[in-house]
């Protein structure tokens, strides 16, 4: 009943009510029948990202292998916005699917700015199937691909040596004289 009223709720005509319906759905466990109204829906309210993405995100949690594919195709949707939402939930789904891993690696290598942004943020969690793709494009012919190549295996390699929970190593003071140290 509640995931009934949640569905109703992106049909209506205030996107209040929309947001909701879809802050709902991201909720709940989604069952693999409803993947196509979940599309279906995102698609409708794609000039309200707040909903579209909330939608594309649900479709993630879909345990469904026809929810990848979904979001695979959605990366070539003529609406950036469409794309962005479907890469960044491709990018929640942790390694094993090498199709994620190369389309993520192919959008990270696009000579589009938009597109290399999208994916870079979340390469990180397919980095056991990324790596041996961005070696091989830093070796490919066009020297574009292969400075982009190079410049993602550099930020994965940065993003091991992190702390975990930090982006810079906590520094602790010392006395004056005495070097400071990481902690």
């Amino acid at each position: 009943a509640a995931l009934a009223a949640c569905f109703r709720a992106l049909e209506s005509a205030h996107r209040i009510v929309n947001w909701y319906g879809a802050r709902r759905l991201f909720d709940r466990r989604i069952p693999k029948e409803r993947i196509e109204t979940l599309v279906s829906h995102a698609r409708k309210h794609q000039n309200y990202f707040a909903v579209s993405q909330l939608l594309i995100r649900a479709i993630s949690s879909v345990d469904d292998p026809r929810a990848t594919d979904v979001l695979l195709e959605m990366l070539n949707d003529r609406n950036v916005r469409i794309q962005s939402a479907a890469a960044n939930a491709l990018g929640l789904v942790r390694g094993g699917d090498q199709r994620v891993a190369v389309a993520m690696v192919e959008l990270l290598l696009s000579a589009d700015g938009v597109r290399r942004g999208i994916s870079a943020s979340r390469l990180t969690n397919q980095m056991p199937e990324a790596v041996p793709l961005l070696i091989d494009a830093a070796q490919g012919e066009d020297p574009g691909r292969r400075l982009r190549a190079v410049k993602a295996l550099q930020t994965l390699g940065q993003s091991l040596n992190r702390p975990s929970g930090s982006t810079k190593a906590r520094r602790r003071k010392s006395a004056p004289g005495q070097d400071n140290k990481a902690v």
